[in-house]
């Protein structure tokens, strides 16, 4: 006999053939990845395009799981959206108990204090002062995330994990402190972060200078010091202009300081032949 191995069987006495199926539902993993879109920023298709690059290359990552694992790519005009849309998504896939989140990514403008930051689009609650910046209090920690094992929060914004007198060890590290981030990696910049093709050295071109040609090759945003633009737009192949890392807290520790391509890299992908 051939047995379904999505499904389970199991006897209810010692008869022969006296089987009976049960169909199983395995759990899903969704991975929610979020991109600022206000129309008047110039960096729209910065974020754009390097929220896909990390869609495909979790859909292309040999470690994707088609049967078990959702990628979604989700424009938003502010931080608070994502409460609803995580309560959207998870109902969609079967409610709590059958949908976990693994991954949610948010690339958008960062600052190293109240951390994500939106150019003009106002949040709520906001930090005092700054309406751009959702408070944490309220805001932040008022999202449930319902996560997966192992999960994983990555801001790619700029210095969402300075460390300064200002921001103490950063916001990523604030972040990793809250209930609802328990036990989860939290990712961000260590500085300002610039437009790369590749993850973990810094080059760009001409045409991405002047806002254009963002739709050729994968888009990251890396951490990089000021001042060295003409570094990237003109690389040196024997000396590349390295990326500066990023940082992973836990549970309000750094257990991490690495940059993007551990986890996110399409020189690492599967064929999509």
């Amino acid at each position: 006999m051939t047995y379904d191995k999505k499904v389970t069987s199991g006897t209810t006495s010692q008869k022969q053939n006296n089987i009976v199926t049960q169909k199983i539902s395995r759990p899903k993993e969704l991975f929610l990845l979020f991109w600022v879109d206000e129309s008047g920023d110039s960096r729209r298709s910065i974020f754009e395009e390097a929220c896909l690059t990390r869609y495909f290359n979790i859909l292309y990552s040999p470690e994707y799981k088609k049967e078990t694992q959702i990628v979604y790519h989700l424009s938003i005009n502010t931080f608070n959206q994502i409460k609803e849309i995580l309560e959207i998504f998870i109902n969609k896939n079967g409610g709590i108990t059958k949908a976990k989140v693994k991954e949610v990514s948010l690339f958008s403008h960062g600052g190293p204090i109240h951390g994500p930051t939106t150019s003009d689009s106002v949040n709520t609650p906001s930090v005092p002062k700054y309406p751009q910046q959702m408070d944490i209090i309220g805001g932040w920690d008022s999202i449930d995330f319902n996560w997966s094992n192992n999960a994983m929060f990555v801001m790619y914004g700029c210095r969402t994990s300075y460390a300064s007198d200002d921001s103490g060890q950063g916001f990523a590290s604030k972040l990793s402190l809250l209930d609802n981030f328990k036990d989860v990696n939290v990712w961000g910049q260590t500085e300002s972060t610039y437009p790369s093709y590749f993850p973990d050295i810094r080059t760009t071109s001409i045409m991405r200078s002047i806002n254009i040609g963002w739709s050729f090759s994968p888009t990251y945003m890396v951490a990089s010091s000021e001042g060295q633009g003409w570094d990237a737009l003109f690389p040196d192949d024997k000396n590349p202009l390295k990326s500066l890392p990023m940082q992973c807290y836990n549970n309000g520790k750094l257990i991490l300081t690495c940059d993007q391509s551990s986890f996110n890299d399409h020189r690492k992908n599967k064929s999509n032949d």
